[in-house]
């Protein structure tokens, strides 16, 4: 597979704190921003927990008309702005802000992004609900979510306790667990409780929110796994483009 935006020799593989793997970066890159390029091309973009900019120069690259990214690290607020400047982007395309994803997102007037990029992100928090009640009242056109999921099963007599007779599908469910804020990827502010949502609770999330969707398929035959993407091809991590009903 070639790649309409290539991570190799750019400053992203020293300064990012997601996996450094190229061909992982390179393969997100196109999976989950260039064959959506319909919902990057000419929008404004707002990237939840952007890190060093890694998806926003993408967004560019892409054709983006706009980006907001998003960190409340100061440290890699400055490695994004430094990332970008050296690789030659017009920075009037593009801002970094330093604030919490929750706290910005309150104050996002509607439809004031066309697209919203949660990547990485979905699962360091404990209050997902709250999360995309957010990104849905700033009417987006398109969300583009990517999140690891708890992939084990309760046992059947629990998951018979849980089901109700209106229920058609099996109930989504969280686990929660203490995270360790000293790992430069974890969840950030006072407290270090996250949630793990499984796959179902993902999907009925965004149908609650009023979202149409497809499952980003990471077993496509074009798809060679010659990086570090066995989480996607076994479903442990999954991806979504999310498109409004209304819309």
């Amino acid at each position: 597979m070639s790649f309409t935006v290539e991570y190799q020799n750019t400053p992203f593989l020293k300064t990012s704190r997601v996996k450094k793997d190229v061909s992982r970066l390179n393969y997100r890159c196109e999976l989950l921003l260039t064959q959506n390029s319909h919902a990057i091309r000419n929008k404004r973009v707002l990237d939840l927990a952007s890190h060093d900019g890694l998806f926003t120069y993408a967004c560019l690259k892409l054709g983006a008309r706009y980006v907001v990214g998003v960190e409340p690290r100061s440290n890699l607020v400055s490695d994004a702005n430094e990332n970008l400047r050296s690789l030659g982007c017009k920075t009037n395309q593009y801002e970094f802000v330093i604030d919490d994803a929750f706290d910005y997102l309150s104050t996002v007037e509607e439809e004031q992004f066309d697209t919203i990029l949660c990547f990485g992100f979905f699962y360091h928090i404990k209050n997902q609900t709250e999360l995309l009640d957010l990104i849905t009242s700033t009417k987006p056109k398109y969300l583009i979510l990517d999140t690891f999921v708890e992939d084990f099963q309760l046992p059947k007599a629990e998951l018979h306790g849980i089901r109700r007779r209106e229920t058609k599908k099996i109930a989504g469910y969280m686990v929660f667990y203490q995270e360790d804020q000293d790992f430069d990827m974890a969840s950030f502010g006072s407290s270090n409780l996250v949630g793990m949502p499984n796959k179902s609770l993902v999907e009925a999330l965004l149908i609650d929110g009023g979202f149409n969707f497809k499952q980003i398929n990471w077993n496509d035959e074009n798809v060679i796994d010659r990086g570090d993407i066995t989480d996607y091809k076994k479903q442990t991590r999954v991806s979504y483009i999310a498109e409004t009903t209304d819309s």
